[in-house]
């Protein structure tokens, strides 16, 4: 079953509940909204359409399940823009996003946290394609995995042939402790040569150099440690628009509601 949302201009913190499988959301023109996914079962494919001129963030969390699969494509039309905001801390996760920018102008933002510990498995997949000229898309990820886990990231942005003066770039950064492993894997597929396009991807342990300077100053080792993770997740948690949500994602990082 096909449900279509249609949500209208200057409505905020709109909660949308995704219930069936396949999701269609509609962004009127010229709207602006700040729209929180609920997605309540397993498995989802959810379709979001941006209009001419809409500005939308988008924000999906999705933390305490056993097990979530879940497919977003977005579709941007011309001078649009969306933002996506997607944290997980689920025991299995695989999330694939896809941005389309088709029209001319349309820009979009993914930003991204996954903790992966004890045994979970979590992979992600975001990719930004730019179809239109004046485009820009940008993809920041963070991955953090502990214990045995497993964490694996690929970002993917891809410019067209004939879509010139466009930008497409992505930052991938992996902290790797304990015995987990983690993969970050950045791919540009650039078809035009008056662009602009870069990427980056790190994959490390905590700096020692940091822990030592923060253990100097009275800082106990797994305090100085709690402080450099938080340092890395806190421009992501300042995203999160829903104040409630926010607490409740800040709850199942650090165990409190700081």
């Amino acid at each position: 079953m096909i449900k279509k949302h249609e949500l209208k201009s200057h409505i905020h913190d709109v909660v949308v509940s995704i219930n069936e499988k396949h999701e269609i959301i509609n962004f009127e023109a010229n709207a602006s909204n700040h729209v929180v996914l609920d997605v309540k079962n397993e498995n989802h494919n959810i379709e979001i359409n941006v209009l001419e001129n809409a500005h939308i963030n988008v924000l999906l969390l999705s933390f305490n399940n056993d097990k979530k699969n879940i497919d977003i494509t977005c579709n941007v039309s011309r001078y649009g823009s969306v933002h996506i905001i997607l944290g997980f801390q689920n025991k299995e996760t695989n999330i694939n996003t896809l941005v389309n920018l088709n029209g001319e102008g349309s820009s979009a933002e993914i930003n991204s946290l996954i903790i992966s510990r004890n045994d979970n498995y979590q992979v992600a997949n975001y990719k930004i394609v730019n179809n239109a000229i004046h485009t820009s898309g940008d993809i920041n990820a963070v991955g953090i995995a502990s214990g045995n886990s497993k964490l694996a990231i690929d970002g993917i942005g891809k410019i067209n042939k004939g879509m010139h003066h466009s930008h497409n770039h992505q930052i991938l950064q992996g902290i790797n402790l304990d015995n987990s492993k983690i993969k970050m894997n950045p791919y540009l597929l650039i078809d035009e040569h008056d662009v602009i396009a870069g990427h980056g991807a790190t994959i490390g342990q905590i700096d020692e150099d940091i822990l030592y300077y923060m253990m100097s100053r009275g800082l106990p080792k797994e305090t100085a440690k709690d402080l450099y993770i938080k340092g890395m997740v806190e421009p992501f948690i300042d995203q999160i628009f829903n104040k409630d949500l926010c607490k409740k994602f800040n709850y199942h990082l650090w165990g409190d509601h700081e």
